[in-house]
């Protein structure tokens, strides 16, 4: 049998404790974290003053360095917040005719006349395998002041022609009003459950669309690992679970053995299971994960999955070389925040 192994889920973006924390500062001109501590240079957005207490500097570096002044009235003193949306990409409200519609990853909707046990009046999103209520509806409509902003020139029903401005629900009139985002407008996200929870977009008037921006709700970027060591075989369960500590989307997936397959591709499945095995479902296909007769690499990009909270995660290999099977597997799954 080979032998199994797995790592756990690793952020990132953590940093060790105590007064050497970095903070955003210039480099050689390029925006980059420096070290947080006194006599640090001046051209530090944040920085400790003479004395150690902690200063804001207005006007760092030069003209065109990205910490220059310019930086931080778009990036911080420019941003005018706005009061927070549910959803960031909400489609149609429309009389679907009793069947849901159809729906790419991160796509938000009014449920009306679904059938199949969906609420009229609920804001659902599609996660890229199912929808999720984001909101739940009151009274057969969305709660008032309910708030969404439009991002698909394709919206249809109340939000057509309303590419990205900002939706308000009033059940007074039950209907939809709109307002139109100024330059430097930051919205963020706090719809439960959903693909931008939590995460902070600004406006930018040129090219004219909502941007996420690295500031309060800016996604957290972590990683899965998984092992398989010797001769590969067919078979699910292939490691020990792992368990997920919060809500996060898997974006990519990628793959490399230390001995490649001949003679056929190998293919690998990422699945996981809300009720400790009971049922798993797909997060990873083993048509997009597969590392080709004769290579020792492979990766499956453009995800957008919804992994929820104590969800555990397993990897499957379907197929391996018929000649030379491949051996020493590392799978590597991409998530955020």
């Amino acid at each position: 049998m080979p032998h199994k192994r797995q790592h756990d889920i690793n952020n990132v973006q953590d940093h060790a404790g105590g007064t050497n924390n970095t903070v955003i500062g210039t480099d050689g001109g390029v925006l980059a974290e420096i070290p947080f501590s006194s006599g640090v240079a001046n051209d530090n957005l944040v920085r400790r003053d003479a004395s150690g207490d902690i200063a804001v500097n207005l006007a760092p570096g030069g003209a065109s360095a990205a910490a220059s002044k310019q930086y931080v009235d778009n990036v911080a003193v420019g941003l005018k917040w706005i009061s927070p949306a549910q959803v960031l990409n909400i489609k149609d409200d429309g009389d679907a005719g009793g069947a849901p519609p159809a729906a790419n990853a991160g796509d938000a909707f009014v449920v009306n006349n679904w059938g199949g046990g969906y609420n009229d009046g609920d804001i659902v999103e599609y996660d890229g395998t199912s929808f999720n209520v984001i909101l739940s509806n009151v009274g057969g409509e969305p709660p008032n002041g309910t708030r969404a902003v439009v991002i698909d020139a394709a919206a249809a029903g109340s939000f057509a022609g309303h590419e990205d401005e900002i939706a308000t629900y009033d059940t007074g009139t039950s209907l939809w009003s709109f307002t139109s985002p100024v330059d430097g407008n930051a919205i963020l996200m706090v719809g439960e459950n959903g693909i931008n929870e939590n995460r902070a977009y600004t406006y930018d008037a040129t090219p004219g669309e909502w941007i996420q921006f690295s500031s309060l709700g800016a996604f957290e970027q972590m990683q899965f690992y998984f092992g398989v060591d010797g001769t590969l075989t067919v078979g699910d369960d292939q490691t020990l679970w792992l368990v997920a500590g919060q809500a996060v989307t898997a974006i990519e997936a990628y793959a490399v053995v230390k001995t490649g397959p001949t003679g056929a591709a190998l293919t690998i499945e990422i699945e996981k299971s809300s009720n400790q095995g009971g049922a798993w479902s797909t997060v990873v296909s083993s048509a997009a994960l597969q590392i080709a007769d004769g290579s020792q690499e492979g990766e499956a990009t453009g995800l957008s999955v919804s992994i929820a909270k104590n969800d555990v995660l397993r990897i499957n290999i379907d197929q391996i070389g018929s000649t030379v099977a491949g051996a020493d597997l590392s799978v590597a799954l991409k998530v955020i925040k």
